[in-house]
């Protein structure tokens, strides 16, 4: 007999180079009841992204040191395992949504954040991504 499915658990996948940005998003998500998993550059983003549980959202930031957020999101894409995980880009980059467009991210935030905004905007994706599941 096949197990109960289990409860969706809204996970959020944050990969954010700068400490304090990172700590300051996590604080706002947990308080908002999301899972949040970090990661500090593209890297380790790549290992995390194909663990249990699955991210429903990821936060990308661009600019990183290593692999970058274009370097990611293109890993990503091309891994049939993950690449319909939406990622929501921060960045303080210029032309942002050309960025976000060309990488095929399903939303961008430009940096400094407003959370409120970046709840919502995750809210709205973790949605559709769950209803896809």
């Amino acid at each position: 007999m096949p197990s109960p499915p289990q409860p969706h658990t809204h996970v959020v996948l944050l990969v954010e180079d700068d400490a304090g940005t990172r700590d300051a998003m996590h604080a706002t998500l947990v308080a908002h009841e999301y899972t949040v998993v970090c990661a500090r550059d593209g890297d380790d983003a790549l290992t995390l992204v194909r663990r249990e549980p699955r991210a429903c959202v990821i936060l990308l930031d661009v600019m990183m040191s290593g692999v970058s957020g274009d370097d990611f999101r293109r890993a990503q894409l091309a891994d049939r395992s993950v690449r319909d995980i939406p990622v929501i880009l921060v960045s303080g980059v210029h032309d942002l949504a050309g960025r976000a467009q060309a990488l095929d991210a399903a939303a961008y935030l430009g940096k400094p954040l407003d959370m409120g905004r970046l709840v919502a905007t995750i809210a709205r994706h973790c949605a559709a991504a769950t209803a896809v599941a």
